[in-house]
């Protein structure tokens, strides 16, 4: 517990100082004679204050200088606060519980010897332990030499022995309790520090250490880390020993340097540690240099500091620094910093200066004895080593042309104040080192992407150039270009373009950019060069040159006039890549002709010479045949290439030259500024010139009208004649001798006729007749059509159409057509129906329209094409007594093609009654449309009739010629249901074609039939359904009575008869069977209920409560056998 207690003595002073360091005033510290003499206490003076309360007040809290030393005596005596007290007593309780040293794991080393014989850079340690096992398993111990380099163990007990466990770490083996001495060598490396050479190993802690250290120079100076109990030294044969005591310790330190004299300034044991940080930039070097002078003995009074010859003394700095001044010289400027005093040990010097800064290459730094300073070094022959630190402004490209005596380094490794992002850093061992660079301004790096277009016309040749340059390294602010001869830049487009201007005499293009650029730069240059004659001469392509750039590369596309044939010369064009995207549209007027890309700007030659017109059409003839006469309107769709024309003529048949016409076909073909005959055709033809007001290239369109007259002989119904197209003969060019034939024309003839005309056509060997769906230069409209691939070359080659036309017989025409109608009628047992009347139909009639009604009938409302009208009475009778005749408006805003509704509301009168007595037929008469009523002239498509009767009556069958639209079906409770009560899928069906009529009203079941077709009027048979279905009912009921009386065979046969009946009649009627049934269901279930009551009860039971007897039966050939009572 005794270096327990030691330890913890030591832990409670440090903390001490601390606190006093701190200057706190609640520690004060008093040197007492006895600590522990009792203090006596003390009265309180006069004014209520004890003489120790008036000595606290006067007492004043400073910290110790030498509170260590203070602390260190037996009495000495600390004030704490409780609060701090019981926080360290806490940490002392916590520090007495851990267990110490290895006793924890069951024993440890008791002594250890260290003798250690320097032998240049390498100290041989002998070492000896003597280690203490206590358990009974042994002792495995554990121990650490750091990088010494251990060699054989030795001991007595050989079953001891050493592993390595890790770097540096090992661990001793010890087979049972007891004391073992161990002995082995290692080897540690000796280092040499400004403080002179130093041997530091790590070891096991011991109760006892010793260490021997000697070294093979005389009057050494040892120092050592722990200090040592009792240290002996002695100087032996020019070597000196040093033997010493050690507490424990996990690391011996012992270093020891030649005894110094009087004189600080003769043992040179000063060292310079210099870091230079060079900045290039603003056409200066500028230099931040920082000296930290490490004294080892002695003081500094002055320190000399060298520059170089030249360079600008900005700034010196030092800590306790009293002046400085600058003493010039050959090769150097010095630096003499005088100080305050001596008693610094470290001293850190900062200077600053410029210098302007060279084109060429020139030394950044070094020191060398005789030869002119470079960079800020230490004077005085001092020791230094040190870090340069090398960078430039981002407008400077530096590089390193001279390289020796210094490391590179990397940036981690510089300094945090001087580190920079792009800076390079060296370190030097030795000032006389030579490092040369070479600052020149970053020029930037401009690699251009272009798109040239080159249009060859026939007077110039435009050039569009599209630049894309990529700008590195440095901004540029302005870009030039070289112009060939002869083109002239007419525009210059750039979003950053501050102005540009065309230099003559150099010929050359500056553009001025509004801001340095870096990065994408994007500009377009359009120019043009005038062309001499084309005549084929060889020239030479130049397009703009960017002068200043690394890579110029791109692709060319050149195009030409329709006119124009263009040749490159093959020796340059086979070096260059194809380029198969052209860069959009060519030009109005022009065509690609190739497209290159090259990895640099060649030069074409080139030879460009005319070509020949080139002409081409399609002949697209109508022939409107009347009675009368023949139009013919022919549209030439012609094409011309190559070269303009301003001629067209055309081989009119001389039929049509007398009334033919000619002018342009589109707005895209220029007027027509003369046309005419000419002279030289053959018989039958005229040769029509026309000429245009300017020369067309590309497409143009001509429409020739004109009429050809038909002769009818008298009394002939027919007549035939011949059509020939029009032929394209040749193009020419005004004032000029250019004649242009054709190279392909085709064509197609439609032939349309008159409603009042039938035609027919024969056609020669070069026409084929074809679907009017295949026409694609007309309109799919006509009766017939024809079409040719190529005209002939002569006009004596025939080529026509010969047509015969057939006049028509007068045929009767439909005037009324109804394609949907639509016949209500409400019956009631009162003498008049209410009708309504709906019809969609399409009438030539533009004013009135006949209509007969039923006699006596009263029109209540009518209403055509959603306006309501009045019905007049039709100035002529009718021709049938039973009908009125009325006309009705049907003017209407619309074309006699398209369709309308008219809808009427009436009542007929009907003498007796509609439904008079319990049965009969019902006849409704449905209006008729047309004159006289007889229906001529007017068809109805599809017809349908709803009949509204009152409940207890119901329509059995359907009317002849209609089919029932809700077929009936038989239901055990209501009968035959054929009926409905909503009618609303008969409006869908019609359409919404009644609105603007009264409301018409509807009562009681409603059965609908269709038809198609027209009919006169509807007939259905009807019935009372309750008292026929009592008689019918009632008479069933009554044969099955009847029946009663027979066999069950004879009564099935009756209704499996009665069965076939009707279904034989439902082959012909089966709404009547159906309502037949209907009527006779309640008979059919009474019968059929009378047969089963009737059979149960003719059925007799056993009765279960008398015993029946029992035969006795027995096997054969036994006896009987009595039983006695």
């Amino acid at each position: 517990m005794s270096s327990v207690s030691s330890l913890n003595r030591g832990w409670l002073a440090m903390m001490l100082a601390v606190f006093a360091s701190l200057g706190i005033p609640a520690v004060s510290c008093a040197q007492s004679s006895d600590a522990g003499q009792a203090q006596k206490p003390v009265a309180p003076d006069a004014g209520g204050k004890s003489p120790a309360a008036s000595a606290w007040d006067r007492l004043v809290y400073v910290p110790f200088r030498n509170l260590q030393q203070t602390l260190a005596g037996d009495g000495a005596v600390a004030i704490v606060p409780v609060r701090v007290l019981n926080d360290w007593w806490q940490k002392l309780q916590a520090l007495e519980a851990r267990p110490v040293g290895d006793a924890a794991i069951g024993g440890g080393v008791a002594e250890a010897r260290y003798d250690a014989t320097i032998e240049g850079d390498l100290a041989r340690v002998r070492v000896e332990l003597a280690v203490r096992a206590l358990t009974t398993e042994g002792l495995r111990l554990p121990l650490r030499f750091g990088e010494a380099a251990l060699g054989e163990l030795s001991c007595e007990d050989k079953r001891v022995w050493l592993r390595a466990t890790g770097d540096g770490d090992y661990e001793i083996r010890l087979p049972e309790p007891g004391l073992y001495r161990v002995q082995f060598e290692m080897g540690v490396k000796v280092k040499t520090t400004p403080d002179g050479r130093e041997l530091d190993f790590e070891t096991p802690r011991a109760v006892t250490s010793s260490l021997q250290v000697k070294v093979p120079s005389a009057d050494q100076a040892f120092e050592l880390e722990p200090s040592a109990a009792a240290v002996e030294t002695a100087v032996d044969e020019g070597a000196s020993r040093l033997t010493a005591r050690l507490p424990a310790a996990g690391r011996l330190r012992a270093r020891w340097r030649p005894r110094s004299g009087d004189s600080p300034m003769q043992d040179a044991l000063a060292s310079v540690r210099n870091t230079t940080m060079v900045r290039l930039g603003d056409g200066l070097i500028q230099t931040d240099s920082r000296l930290d002078h490490q004294v080892l003995r002695g003081g500094l009074e002055r320190v000399e500091i060298l520059a170089p010859v030249g360079a600008r003394i900005l700034e010196v700095t030092a800590p306790g620094l009293k002046t400085w001044n600058v003493a010039p010289g050959e090769n150097r400027q010095t630096i003499t910093v005088e100080l305050l005093g001596s008693e610094t040990k470290r001293l850190p010097v900062r200077v600053l200066t410029e210098a302007p800064l060279p084109l060429e290459t020139f030394p950044v730094a070094g020191l060398v004895q005789d030869a002119p300073v470079h960079g800020v070094h230490a004077g005085g022959g001092w020791r230094e080593n040190g870090v340069v630190v090398l960078s430039g402004t981002s407008d400077l490209a530096v590089v390193v042309e001279q390289q020796q005596g210094l490391i590179r380094i990397e940036p981690g490794e510089i300094p945090q104040e001087f580190a920079r992002p792009d800076a390079l850093a060296w370190r030097y061992f030795n000032p006389g080192f030579d490092l040369q660079v070479t600052a020149r301004p970053i020029e930037p790096r401009v690699q251009a992407q272009r798109q040239s277009r080159v249009v060859f016309r026939e007077d110039e040749m435009e050039v569009a150039e599209d630049f894309e340059f990529q700008v590195e390294r440095a901004p540029v602010f302005e870009l030039r270009f070289g112009i060939p001869e002869g083109l002239v830049v007419d525009r210059v487009d750039c979003e950053l373009m501050k102005s540009h201007q065309v230099l003559s005499d150099r010929q050359e293009l500056v553009v001025t950019l509004r801001d340095g650029c870096k990065g994408d730069v994007r500009l377009q240059v359009t120019a043009r060069r005038p062309l001499g004659p084309i005549d084929g001469t060889p020239q030479v392509l130049k397009l703009l040159e960017p002068r200043g750039v690394a890579r110029n590369r791109g692709q060319v596309w050149t195009a030409a006039a329709q006119n124009l044939e263009l040749v490159f010369d093959d020796r340059v064009v086979e070096r260059l890549q194809a380029s198969t995207s052209p860069p959009g549209n060519p030009p109005t007027g022009t065509r690609w002709l190739a497209g290159w890309e090259f990895p640099s700007l060649p030069e074409f030659t080139w030879r460009m010479t005319r070509r020949s017109p080139r002409l081409s059409a399609t002949v697209a003839t109508t022939v409107r045949v009347r009675r009368e006469l023949a139009e013919v309107e022919t549209l030439v769709a012609g094409s011309v290439q190559y070269a303009g024309l301003d001629t067209i003529r055309l081989a009119i048949p001389e039929s049509l030259a007398d009334s033919l016409q000619v002018m342009a076909g589109d707005v895209q073909t220029p007027p027509v500024r003369q046309q005419g005959r000419e002279d030289g055709a053959e018989p039958g033809w005229v040769f029509w010139k026309v000429v245009l007001q300017r020369p067309v290239l590309g497409a143009f369109q001509l429409r020739l009208r004109a009429d050809q007259k038909l002769t009818l002989p008298a009394g002939a119904r027919q007549t035939s004649f011949s059509i020939s197209p029009v032929r394209i003969w040749n193009g020419g060019l005004e004032g000029t001798e250019t004649v242009v034939n054709p190279t392909s024309v085709e064509g197609q003839v439609v032939l349309q006729r008159d409603r009042t005309l039938s035609v027919g056509a024969e056609a020669d060997a070069a026409f084929e007749s074809i679907d009017l769906r295949e026409l694609t230069l007309l309109p799919p409209e006509g009766d017939l059509a024809f079409r040719y691939y190529s005209q002939p070359e002569g006009l004596s080659v025939s080529q026509a159409l010969t047509v015969a036309a057939t006049q028509l017989e007068i045929q009767p025409v439909l005037e009324t057509l109804v394609s949907k109608g639509v016949i209500e009628a409400v019956v009631t047992e009162d003498a008049k129906v209410t009708c309504r009347m709906r019809y969609e139909l399409r009438t030539s009639e533009r004013q009135r329209l006949d209509l007969e009604l039923p006699k006596d009938s009263i029109p209540l409302d009518a209403v055509v094409d959603g306006k309501r009208v009045e019905l007049e009475r039709a100035p002529v009778e009718s021709s049938d007594k039973r009908w009125d005749a009325y006309q009705i408006p049907v003017s209407r805003n619309r074309s006699a093609d398209q369709p309308f509704v008219m809808a009427l509301i009436f009542q007929a009168p009907y003498n007796p009654r509609p439904l008079p007595g319990m049965g009969g037929n019902l006849q409704l008469h449905i209006p008729r449309l047309g004159r006289s009523g007889t229906g001529e002239g007017v068809v109805i498509q599809q017809l349908r009739a709803a009949i509204w009767v009152p409940q207890e009556f119901g329509l059995v069958g359907a009317p002849e010629g209609f089919t029932a639209v809700h077929p009936a079906s038989l239901d055990w409770l209501e009968g035959a249901r054929g009926f409905t009560t909503d009618t609303s899928s008969l409006d869908q069906w019609f359409g919404n074609g009644g609105a603007g009529l009264y409301s018409f009203q509807t009562a009681g079941r409603a059965y609908e039939y269709s038809r198609l077709g027209e009919t006169a009027s509807l007939t259905v048979p009807y019935w009372k359904t309750n008292f026929f279905t009592w008689w019918i009912s009632g008479a069933i009921f009554a044969a099955g009575v009847v029946l009663t009386a027979t066999s069950w065979t004879n009564r099935v046969s009756i209704l499996l008869l009665g069965a076939l009946l009707l279904s034989l009649l439902a082959l012909s009627s089966r709404e009547l069977v159906i309502h037949l049934l209907g009527a006779a269901r309640f008979g059919l279930i009474a019968a059929l209920a009378w047969w089963c009551v009737q059979g149960l009860r003719k059925l007799r039971l056993p009765r279960f409560s008398e015993p029946l007897p029992v035969p006795l039966v027995l096997p054969p050939g036994e006896p009987p056998v009595r039983r006695s009572e």
